[in-house]
């Protein structure tokens, strides 16, 4: 089901690049990560990143399983079973049986 239709997405989240550790933000339907004014700063580590994303996107009522699908939708495709929240259990893990070598 291609993400403009999909349930359950918030047109925006929080999130961070893994690999910099940089805090992105993630926009339903596009492929990458987006920078903002707002969230400008030096690299943190990753359990302070962690930590904002979550109280960030608790603060715009994005729970942890869209704030995952986000993250996989704009990273590998919105159309792979991982950019669905119903594929997340309620704190953002894979549901086992969604596990796949997408990647």
């Amino acid at each position: 089901m291609a993400c403009a239709t999909r349930p359950g997405l918030p047109s925006y989240c929080f999130g961070y690049d893994v690999e910099d550790h940089h805090l992105v933000v993630l926009r339903r339907g596009e492929h990458g990560f987006f920078t903002s004014d707002e969230l400008e700063q030096d690299r943190y580590d990753i359990a302070y990143s962690d930590l904002f994303v979550r109280d960030a996107n608790r603060s715009i009522g994005v729970t942890p399983a869209q704030a995952a699908a986000m993250y996989y939708g704009a990273t590998l495709s919105w159309d792979v079973p991982e950019a669905d929240p119903a594929s997340y259990t309620e704190d953002g893990k894979l549901k086992p049986e969604f596990a796949n070598d997408t990647w």
